[in-house]
């Protein structure tokens, strides 16, 4: 039962580093809720961000990924295929 314990910390560190991501997201690209999760999905298909699974923390390999403009391009890319 301690293993499954173990998995219930780390699904919840997980959990929590995607959501504090996304209001990272938020807040640097000016992004609503529903663009910046569409923002995140995108950047972690394309393995442009990396998780920390023990620290609870999700990164990006490259700084200018986190730029407002570039931020709001993709978030307007997804909004277009959306529509």
């Amino acid at each position: 039962m301690a293993t499954v314990k173990g998995f219930e910390a780390v699904a919840t560190r997980i959990e929590a580093a995607r959501e504090n991501f996304v209001g990272v997201l938020m807040d640097l690209g000016g992004l609503d809720a529903a663009a910046a999760a569409g923002v995140f999905e995108r950047m972690r298909k394309l393995k442009a961000i990396k998780l920390d699974a023990v620290g609870g923390r999700w990164s990006v390999k490259h700084g200018s990924y986190l730029d407002r403009d570039v931020l709001q391009a993709v978030a307007a890319e997804l909004a277009k295929v959306a529509s």
